[in-house]
This record gives structure tokens, sequence and C-alpha cells, in this order.
């Protein structure tokens, strides 16, 4: 039988030793691949976000043709249409706003959608993982 292995026998000080070193070792291995894989992470979800920003670009840059094209067509048309129903003058300008106002809102829901991915949400949920493994995993450490 191994003299290590016998009950009442203390295991050696190198022993112990090595063990918490090779635990430290894989503790350090796992925390360079965690990283690894989370800068990889960030790489892919930044190049996403670049193209999301040209989405928002090309969308923002649309704001001022829309307006225009509806303030001169749809708009205009609107106008005459509920004049012409109500003869209020009034009434058509209310309808002329409201959808000046419809179409900036569409707009504005675009720039939301690809504005969420600016935030790299992929990526924070990672290092907010990985925070809390080596959170706990320092707790466990100190306690035993």
């Amino acid at each position: 039988m191994n003299e290590s292995t016998e009950p009442g026998k203390a295991i050696p000080p190198e022993q112990g030793s090595r063990d918490e070193l090779t635990e430290t070792i894989n503790l350090l291995q796992a925390s360079g691949l965690a990283v690894a894989d989370l800068f990889n992470l960030f790489q892919v979800e930044l190049r996403l976000a670049a193209h999301d920003t040209k989405r928002l670009l090309m969308i923002s840059l649309l704001i001022l043709p829309v307006l225009f094209l509806a303030w001169i067509g749809i708009s205009t048309m609107l106008f005459w249409l509920v004049f012409q129903q109500t003869t209020s003058v009034a009434y058509g300008l209310f309808a002329f706003t409201a959808l000046q106002l419809l179409a900036l809102f569409g707009i504005r829901l675009q720039i939301k959608k690809y504005r969420r991915s600016l935030g790299l949400p992929a990526t924070s949920k990672q290092v907010k993982a990985f925070a809390e493994g080596v959170r706990r995993a320092g707790t466990q450490s100190t306690d035993t």
C-alpha cells in the first residue's frame, strides 16, 4: 500500500504544494482560454456593429428625402382630401402634420433597432459572466 494513501498518514508538504501549483496552472490556462474566447467574441461583435453603423448612417441619411417626399407628395394630397371632405383648413393641417410625425416615428424605430447592436450586448454579457466566475473562484479558494 502507498504511504500517502494509508489512513492516518499526512500528505507530504511538497505534494500539497504540487497540487496547488497544478490547480493554479489549470486555472490560469482556463482563464487564458476564456479571455481569448472573449476577445474573439469582441472582434466578431465589433465587425457586426460596424456593419450596423453603416446601416444606421444610411437610414439617417434617408430621413431628409423621406420627409421631403412626404412633404411634397402624400402630405399635400392628404391635406387636400381632408380639406375637400371637411372644408376645414385646420383639419387638413392636422392630417398633414400627423403624417409627418408618423414618418418620423417609423424612422426612429429603425434607428433604435440598429443602435442596440452598437452596445456589444453579447460581449458585455460574457464579460459579466467571466467576472462572476472569477469572483466565485476567488471566494471558493479563500473558503478552502
